[in-house]
């Protein structure tokens, strides 16, 4: 059996690091709805997601866009799995169990303090303090209002992040290998 390894945690925490390790380390495909979500809108002419959320709102940017996400998950899973970082609320998860129910499905929550994300998230995003403060606001803002909060609840993994993306990395690796070894997965 598969595994679809879903990672949620707040903006900046260190997703989109430990999905390309996992790709790295164990060739395991990858899908990242976040990254797929702001070029689409970057497309449209948007600078950010905190300002597409904002003019067109979450339904039109979060909900309509799962049949794209499922399509994008289908047409990249192998019989192995795939690593899918940056999910955000119950009901997508739950979509994703039921569209792969052949595969295992695991949470991932990578956890970091607020303050670190924010720092993260200014020189990632090559803002102004002010502007980095707004931007991220406004989306931890959206993934509350999408049941963020509620997901996190029902985490199988959780990973502090709260020193180097090294460290991330590794620890990400052992919570994998631990599956591996229950048996849960086959690399």
């Amino acid at each position: 059996m598969g595994l679809i390894v879903c990672i949620t945690g707040g903006t900046a925490a260190g997703k989109s690091t430990l999905s390309e390790h996992l790709y790295s380390k164990f060739k395991l495909p990858q899908f990242n709805p976040g990254g797929y979500q702001r070029k689409k809108f970057a497309s449209l002419g948007f600078r950010s997601p905190a300002e597409y959320h904002k003019q067109l709102g979450l339904e039109k940017t979060y909900y309509a866009l799962w049949p794209e996400f499922i399509e994008q998950i289908r047409t990249n899973i192998s019989e192995r799995g795939i690593v899918i970082g940056g999910v955000y609320s119950s009901e997508f998860l739950e979509l994703i169990k039921r569209e792969f129910s052949g595969y295992r499905t695991c949470l991932f929550n990578v956890a970091a303090s607020r303050h670190i994300r924010l720092r993260r998230f200014q020189i990632r995003e090559k803002f102004e303090i002010k502007k980095a403060k707004y931007e991220f606001r406004a989306l931890e803002k959206s993934k509350c209002s999408v049941g963020f909060l509620s997901l996190l609840q029902n985490s199988d993994v959780v990973i502090k992040n709260q020193t180097t993306f090294q460290n991330l990395s590794e620890q990400g690796e052992r919570e994998f290998l631990k599956l591996q070894n229950e048996g849960i997965l086959y690399v």
